[in-house]
This record gives structure tokens, C-alpha cells and sequence, in this order.
């Protein structure tokens, strides 16, 4: 758990973390070490990273930007190939449902599962937009069962 909070609180410090809402040190020491998700800004984009506490099998969420068109992102951009990771646009709503899982039930590795390039495709991120947001989140054990952070699943 330490580990989770000092990486989590780490990337947030340091290069101003976007996630799904605001969170406290109290906060994610108050959560289940299930895991945890956040989008991480970068330069040209930013990243929807994922963190395992060793009881994730599969998850799945819906990344709100309206900027994100078919040209911009790159689903299970730093996945391992063994996990299936499939990304649905719904470019109309302005959302980005991504859905990630291994068909034999393995712990889900910490890594990028989304990348969005917001200078290519004919799209820009601008900081007068809307910031990316986290909805829908949902972390299942390799039994199926919910096991979502309070903290994300708002």
C-alpha cells in the first residue's frame, strides 16, 4: 500500500496529476489496496496509467474528453500483449469506453492502458477545454467481483 501511495502521490506533486476527482494523502491511504487509476498529463497528451495492488483481474472505464477522435489515441498503448484491451469511441458523447482483462483471470501488470496524443489527428487539447476525466470505473477480482476503490467509483 505504501508503494501505491508514494507513486501515486509522487506523479501528482511533481507533474500536477488530472484524475478522476481531487484526492487527499488521507484519501488514498483510506482506499483499498485494490489498485488505482489516474490520467497523467505529458507533453503532447496524456495517459491514462493504471496501478495493481495484486488483486485486479480486469477492469474497465470510460475516459470523458471530447477532443478524442478515431486519429488521437492508442488503446493498450503499454500493455502487455497476454491482457485484451479493447477500446470503444463514442465520439458523439464525447467518451472513450476502455475494457481490459486476460482470458486466463491473470492479475492486470501496472501500465499505460490509454495514450491520447492531443497534437495530432486534427484535435488539440487547449487548456480552456474540458480536463479529461475518469467515469464508470469498475475493478473486478479474478472471481468477478467488484472491487473498486471508493474513491473511483463515483
Amino acid at each position: 500500500m505504501n508503494k501505491i501511495i508514494s507513486i501515486f502521490m509522487l506523479l501528482a506533486i511533481v507533474s500536477g496529476t488530472v484524475s478522476a476527482q481531487q484526492f487527499s494523502k488521507e484519501a488514498v491511504e483510506a482506499a483499498p489496496s485494490a489498485g488505482d487509476l489516474w490520467v497523467q498529463n505529458g507533453k503532447g497528451g496524456y495517459a491514462v496509467e493504471f496501478v495493481n495492488g495484486g488483486e485486479i483481474a480486469g477492469f474497465q472505464f470510460d475516459l470523458h474528453d471530447k477532443s478524442i477522435n478515431a486519429d488521437n489515441y492508442s488503446c493498450g498503448a503499454g500493455m502487455d500483449a497476454h491482457f485484451q484491451v479493447a477500446c470503444t469511441l463514442h465520439a458523439e458523447k464525447g467518451f472513450l469506453r476502455v475494457i481490459v482483462f486476460s482470458m486466463d483471470n491473470a492479475m492486470v501488470p501496472d501500465s499505460t492502458v490509454v495514450a491520447i496524443n492531443s497534437n495530432g489527428g486534427g484535435s488539440k487539447y487547449s487548456a480552456r477545454a474540458a480536463a479529461p476525466s475518469l467515469k464508470g470505473v469498475i475493478f473486478s477480482d479474478n472471481q468477478g467481483r467488484n472491487i473498486t476503490s471508493s474513491h473511483l467509483g463515483k
